[in-house]
């Protein structure tokens, strides 16, 4: 992981299967920034789940869970494995494995690919 995150940063990891608690799921995702952690915890504070939603949803570009990242199936995850996406994108945990060789690209490098 890298002290700033640029554009186009994302990282693809995956978190393990929880027997009895929640399935294992693999995602990609851009990490938080210190700013836009602190503005969803303060969503959250205030009252404003929908904005943390919508903002942990913008942040996960893709899973592998069938459905389409949206604040709706945000919802309906269980909340264990809710709890433990919300705290790796904002930063709060590490993923429990990551995904290729952990080198994160930018817009540029794949576009050059």
């Amino acid at each position: 992981m890298e002290a700033f995150i640029d554009d186009g940063y994302t990282v693809e990891v995956g978190i393990n299967e929880q027997s009895g608690v929640h399935p294992g799921m693999e995602f990609t995702y851009r990490p938080m920034v210190g700013n836009e952690s602190r503005l969803m915890y303060a969503a959250v504070a205030g009252g404003d789940q929908n904005k943390a939603l919508d903002s942990l949803a913008d942040h996960i570009k893709q899973w592998s869970l069938g459905r389409p990242v949206s604040r709706e199936n945000l919802e309906r995850l269980t909340a264990p494995l809710f709890e433990k996406l919300w705290s790796i994108v904002a930063g709060n945990v590490a993923p429990d494995y990551v995904i290729g060789d952990n080198q994160p690209t930018t817009v540029e490098e794949d576009q050059k690919n």
